[in-house]
Order: C-alpha cells, then structure tokens, then sequence
C-alpha cells in the first residue's frame, strides 16, 4: 500500500494548472507490471466507493472522486423554474457578488478541473495497462474497460458543460498520449465531431471488452453493460442536436436506451421515490434497476461542504411555474414538493414557502439521502420516446410515452400530442418535472432546446441565453491553458484574447 500512496501521490502532482491533461515525459512508465495498473486503479476505485467524503491518509495524492457541485448556481438558479424572489424581496441594495448572479455570469468551473483530471489519470491506466507485463489478459480487460468507460463519461460531460452547442468548431481540448512530448501538446480545442468519435470509439472498445470479460463487482464501478447502455443512450441523444449531429443519432439513441429497458416497466412513482431518498450512508450506492450509481449527501457534505440541494428560501422554486407544468392529477407535484399533510389541500391554497422538493423528493431534513442520483432508468424512457418521435415513429413514441405517464399519473386522464413537435415538447417537460433538483439533467436539455430565460429582480428585467452556447466565458479555465490556440475563435460575440 505504501508503494501505491507513492505512485498516486506523483500521479496527483501532476494535475494543477495546465497539467491537467496529464502530460508525461517521453518514455516515462509508471508501473511495469499489470498487477500494478490493477492496485493503482484500485486504489481510486476503492476511494470512490468507500472514502467519497475523504480519503484515509496512505491515499494522499489521489484524483478527487467526480462528485459535481450541482448545488451551484449554474445548475439550479439559472434553471429556468427557479425564482430570484430572495434578491427581489430584499430590504438592502444588492451587492456585487448578486448583481453577478444577475447579470449569468456566475459560472461553475470546478467541474472543469476535475474531470481533466481524471482524463489524465485514466490516460496513464489505459496506456500502462495495455503495456504492462502479465498474462491475465481477463484482468487487463477488466482494467482498461473501466478506464475506457469513465474517460468517455468526463469527455462527454465536458463537452456538455464547455461546448458551444451551436458550433462544431468551439468543442473541448482532447489530449490522450501521456508519453509524448509536452512541446508538442496541442491544448487546442477539438471539434464537436472529433470529440465525439472518441467519446464513442472509447465505447465501443469498452462494449467489445464486455462481450467477452465480465466485471468484477467487488472491484469495477462503471465497467458495466447496464451503465455502458444508459450512458450510450444519453450521449447520442446529447449529439443528435448537437452541430455534430447525425440522423443515425436519433436511432442509436433509442437502440441503447432500449437496451438499458431491456424489458422492464417504467418505476412506480414510489420505487423511483425509495431508490432517490436511500440509504443513510456514506458510500457510493446502488438501487437497481432504477439508479446505477449514487453518493450520499454526508460524503458530499464532509468532501465539499455544500449540500446539493436548497434548504432555504434563497432557492424559491416558482408557484405558478409549478402550477402550469404539473398537472393536478400528476403525483409528482404534490408528493415531491409538499410535507404529506398537504396533500389533500387544493392547489389554489398552496403557498409558495409551502415548496421544497429538497426535503420531500430528497428527504434532506431527514435522513442522509443518495444526493447524486446517475443513470436512471426513467431517463432511458423519456430518451427512447424522444429518440422515436425525432426518428419519425410517432405510433411508437406514442406507446412510450403512455406508458411513462400510466407510471406517474394517478389517472389516465393525460394527454400526449401526435404532432412530433407537440409531441418532442411534451418529453421535455416529462423531463422537467421528473429531474427537478437532479443533477445537470434540466440545465443542459435548455442548452440542447436553445432556451432563453427571462426575470425581473427589483423592477429591472435581466435574459439569460447562456445555457445554448457553453460555460465559457472570460476567466474561464480554458482560457488559461488553450488560449494561444484559439486565439482566433469567438464566443458569445467575443474574440478569446
């Protein structure tokens, strides 16, 4: 253990500042042997699972966990059901730092850094692993395809967050060699194309392992076929109205996503309510079928010092837009915002401060919850209906769709459009009220529908359009590292100089 602490700690001091790409000199080897690559890998892996909140000691030097801070005002405040009613009702002028909320130009860049990070440390796995000496070529395939699986997740989040969602040139810097020579490194940014066939040959890779290695529960995390599908699905439906988007996407979407289903109902609304809530624990869990991969809100507390999601009124989620996208027979509006005992009062009596899907979706003031909830099930439903309506099989999407809302509605007394445009809007609302406080699931589907967003805060009207072109802005961390090799792209109607 004590020679992994050591080999860690060199790997961990690498990522800082423009390091993050995890450049190493030519020739150099960390491990020579695949016994080696496995306790390096394992080492994180075993972090990830039982320390997210912290790490014992002879650990010292290890890439944090990916645990993204969704509390951030990026994620939640700039959602477009959310209210800016505590700087509207405030007795005092408003200082800069809110005036900044205000203006969108808080942005969350943490998620920046860590995930290169982990590119980087998952470059080092995946190139000594194919090199190291060893005969257990079932051990190097458990190996590289949780490497492989988790370097396509942080390149595809990346894009996500830093693409700009309208220009195939404007995607992220893609760096995979780590014996190369750092001279050399061209920290430029990749188009939305090139990204994404490495993205998706990273997975494919990793499905050729699956075919012919199993996983090792007690030692793999992603390295998964129900992860692999469910994640497969998202990005291409993240692509196919991206500028690299292709007609095949619409149709690869809804391929993966019935994979992922492989069968299985839609979750009661109360299963779907048991698995989000967990367990009071502080490791990373599971609840199949309907969660892959969830951390608890202690581990996120003790690593980060955040909770993910509101507990005060800073963070009002709005009453009329709850009104006009939860219909009444919907169980979701009222179980997931309201204390029980609320039930039963009309929907006209209800307050405002009577909203917090914090506690009643999370149970945040209750028990200690799975705070960050990854690869739903229901997300492969609303993936598959949009994927069939986009490819034009409305009968289909339809059927899809039906059975979704028989899932969530307490009668049938729904309706689904037959127009595909009607009926694409539809999902995305689904979408909206079933990941209201999940993740970074509503902010992106703006970004993907070119959403704009209007309020007013003391009687002055401020527009956020940020969401369809990219974090990335002046003092942004890719400026830092790649400005010198975009110098001539613009952003946002700004030349990065």
């Amino acid at each position: 253990m004590k020679k992994i602490a050591i080999i860690l700690l060199m790997i961990g001091a690498g990522f800082s500042s423009c390091d993050f790409l995890d450049v190493q000199p030519s020739n150099a080897r960390t491990t020579k042997d695949l016994e080696s690559v496995k306790q390096v890998l394992g080492s994180w892996l075993n972090v990830l699972k039982n320390y997210p909140g912290g790490a014992p000691a002879e650990y010292i030097g290890i890439p944090k966990p990916w645990i993204p801070n969704y509390r951030s005002t990026t994620y939640i405040q700039y959602v477009n059901n959310w209210t800016f009613n505590t700087y509207n009702n405030s007795a005092t002028d408003l200082d800069y730092s809110v005036i900044r909320v205000l203006d969108w130009t808080v942005i969350n860049t943490n998620d920046w850094t860590r995930y290169y990070e982990l590119v980087g440390f998952m470059n080092l796995i995946l190139a000594d692993a194919l090199q190291a000496e060893g005969n257990d070529e079932a051990m190097r395939d458990y190996i590289r395809g949780e490497a492989l699986i988790q370097r396509a997740y942080y390149l595809f989040k990346l894009l996500q967050l830093y693409g700009d969602y309208h220009d195939n040139e404007l995607g992220i810097p893609v760096y995979l060699e780590i014996y190369g020579s750092y001279l050399d490194t061209d920290l430029g940014r990749k188009s939305h194309t090139q990204v994404y066939k490495q993205i998706l040959d990273d997975l494919k890779e990793t499905e050729t392992l699956l075919s012919r290695t199993d996983p090792r529960s007690s030692y793999n995390a992603m390295y998964d076929r129900d992860v692999l599908y469910r994640l497969t699905a998202q990005i291409y439906l993240f692509k196919g109205g991206s500028p690299a988007g292709e007609p095949a996407d619409w149709t690869k979407a809804g391929e993966y996503a019935d994979l992922a289903i492989a069968g299985k109902a839609p979750q009661t609304i109360d299963q779907v309510t048991t698995a989000l809530q967990g367990q009071a624990v502080t490791t990373i869990t599971t609840a199949k079928p309907e969660i892959l991969l969830s951390f608890n809100e202690s581990a996120l507390y003790a690593q980060y010092g955040l909770f993910p999601y509101p507990r005060d009124a800073s963070w009002n989620f709005s009453l009329d837009k709850w009104n006009a996208l939860y219909e009444n027979n919907d169980r979701r509006k009222k179980e997931w915002f309201l204390v029980s005992t609320k039930w039963p009062t009309p929907v006209e009596d209800i307050a405002a401060a009577d909203l917090n899907a914090g506690i009643y979706k999370f149970k945040v003031n209750a028990s200690y919850q799975n705070a960050v909830a990854l690869f739903r099930l229901s997300e492969q439903f609303l993936i598959k209906a949009e994927a069939l309506a986009r490819s034009g099989d409305m009968p289909g999407a339809i059927i899809v769709l039906d059975q979704w809302k028989a899932s969530r509605y307490a009668d049938a007394s729904y309706t689904i459009p037959s127009d595909a445009a009607a009926y694409i809007q539809e999902v995305w609302k689904e979408r909206q009220r079933e990941f209201v406080l999940e993740s970074d699931i509503n902010w992106l589907d703006m970004k993907r529908f070119n959403a704009t967003e209007s309020r007013t805060v003391k009687g002055a009207p401020t527009t956020w359009e940020a969401p369809m072109h990219g974090n990335i802005i002046s003092g942004s961390p890719i400026l830092n590292c790649s400005i010198t090799s975009n110098f001539n792209k613009i952003q946002d109607g700004k030349i990065l100089t």
